[in-house]
């Protein structure tokens, strides 16, 4: 099982995704794009957040 994060936001992003279904979890995923910090970013010395190449 995934670890989630404790961050309130998103367990309530995740619990409305869930209640709204695929369109939920588009919504959720754009979301979690605009919070910085979410999901699987590295933040560097000047704060720019930076996603892991893939």
């Amino acid at each position: 099982m995934n670890k989630v994060p404790h961050d309130p936001r998103l367990i309530e992003m995740r619990e409305t995704a869930a209640l709204q279904g695929p369109q939920g979890l588009a919504e959720r995923a754009e979301a979690l794009r605009k919070h910085p910090g979410a999901g699987k970013l590295e933040t560097f010395g000047s704060g720019e957040l930076s996603a892991p190449d893939n």
